[in-house]
């Protein structure tokens, strides 16, 4: 009797082993979990960020919808596609002019950065000539200060950029897009 009461007695203490070493490997994995979290948290609110497209403004590079990885930073530079603000709204488009740029119009209208056309591009989505927009803010010809940038749209026709409304301060560039992910059409 003796030999199965001890028997019994270590069978019931590596269950409890097991069970102590399930709780600490849960305890583990919850560390874990919450130590990466608070990563991705601090990486996603101080280098990166997501959104999603609202509006066709960079149609067709980038459609309503779709959603964007940005990197937060400063010191952007012409032609890349960015996150910006303007009144309070999210906005996209391509820096087109930086400090010391001079935008001017000519005689029919266009856009014209350093003396030169901006050019129908139809490998990059922009399948128009860039006018200046009527109504808008824009007085030209205009230098770009330092601190600001020129950024228009690739869909020109439909969207406002800063021919409406002048060149936005690299204060409400949010990022450089860095990654599209499509939500339709798939």
């Amino acid at each position: 009797m003796g030999f199965l009461q001890g028997d019994a007695l270590s069978r019931a203490i590596r269950i409890r082993r097991k069970r102590g070493e399930r709780a600490l490997l849960a305890k583990q994995m919850v560390l874990q979990t919450l130590g990466l979290m608070l990563l991705l948290s601090i990486v996603f609110s101080q280098f990166f960020g997501l959104t999603i497209a609202k509006g066709n403004e960079m149609y067709p590079a980038i459609r309503e919808g779709d959603v964007l990885l940005y990197e937060r930073r400063a010191g952007h530079l012409n032609g890349e596609a960015v996150l910006y603000e303007h009144a309070g709204e999210q906005h996209l488009g391509r820096i087109e002019a930086v400090a010391g740029a001079v935008i001017d119009e000519t005689g029919d209208h266009q856009i014209t950065i350093d003396g030169n056309y901006q050019p129908v591009q139809e490998r990059a989505g922009i399948f128009y000539r860039t006018y200046v927009k009527e109504g808008g803010a824009l007085k030209l010809p205009l230098v770009i200060d330092r601190g600001a940038y020129f950024i228009l749209c690739d869909n020109r026709e439909r969207a406002s950029d800063s021919r409406a409304f002048g060149p936005v301060p690299e204060a409400d560039v949010r990022g450089r897009i860095i990654m599209v992910l499509r939500r339709r059409m798939i």
